[in-house]
C-alpha cells in the first residue's frame, strides 16, 4: 500500500472520529450544559459548528498537502537515487519585511528606552506607545489599524514578561527580534 493509501486511510479515520465526535457534541453536550440560559446555548452550538468545521477543514488541508508532498518526494526519490531533503516555509510569509520595518526598529528603539532604568515600568504607558507604533505600522502598509492592533494587542504586555525573564534579548535588535518573532 503506498503512502499515500495510508495517509487517505488515515484521513477517512479521522474525518469519521470528528464526524462522532461533532454528533456527540450536538446531542449529548447540550443536555449537559449547566447553563439553561437559550442565548448561551444558541452560542455554544454555533462555537461547535464552527469548531467543527474548521477541524474538518484542517484535517482535509493536512491530509491533502500531505498526500502529495509524499507522491512528490517517491517520484524524486526513485529518479534520482538518493533522499530529498526537508524543505522549511513561512507560512505567515512577510516576517522579513516587518522586521526591516521602521517601524519595528521604533518599536526596539521603544522598549529599549522604557526598559533602560530597570524592569520596573509603566506597563499601561508602554503598550499605549507600542500601539501607537502599531497603528503607524499599520498606514505604512495600507492595512486597517483596528485590525493591526487587534493582531499584535498582546505582544507589548508579552514583551513586558520576555524582557523581564531575560533583559539580554535587548543587546541588539536581532536578539529582540529572534524573541519577539522567532530565529531567522
Amino acid at each position: 500500500m503506498s503512502s499515500c493509501a495510508d495517509e487517505r486511510g488515515i484521513f477517512t479515520s479521522a474525518v469519521f472520529l470528528v464526524v462522532r465526535i461533532a454528533k456527540w457534541t450536538t446531542t449529548i453536550a447540550p443536555h449537559a450544559a449547566w447553563s439553561h440560559n437559550p442565548i448561551q446555548l444558541e452560542a455554544e452550538d454555533t462555537m461547535r459548528s464552527r469548531v467543527f468545521v474548521n477541524t474538518v477543514a484542517i484535517i482535509a488541508l493536512v491530509a491533502i498537502t500531505g498526500c502529495s508532498h509524499g507522491s512528490e518526494a517517491t517520484t524524486q526519490l526513485s529518479a534520482r537515487g538518493d533522499a530529498v531533503q526537508p524543505t522549511t516555509v513561512d507560512i505567515q510569509g512577510g516576517a522579513d519585511e516587518w522586521k526591516r520595518s521602521p517601524q519595528m526598529r521604533a518599536y526596539y528603539d521603544l522598549t529599549v528606552a522604557t526598559f533602560s532604568s530597570g524592569a520596573d515600568i509603566d506597563v499601561d504607558a508602554y503598550e499605549a506607545r507600542s500601539f501607537g507604533i502599531f497603528r503607524e505600522f499599520a498606514r505604512a502598509n495600507g492595512v486597517n489599524e483596528q485590525g493591526m492592533i487587534d493582531h499584535l494587542k498582546l505582544i507589548p504586555r508579552q514583551v513586558v514578561d520576555i524582557v523581564k525573564e531575560n533583559p539580554a534579548v535587548l543587546k541588539d535588535y536581532d536578539t529582540f527580534w529572534a524573541a519577539l518573532a522567532g530565529p531567522d
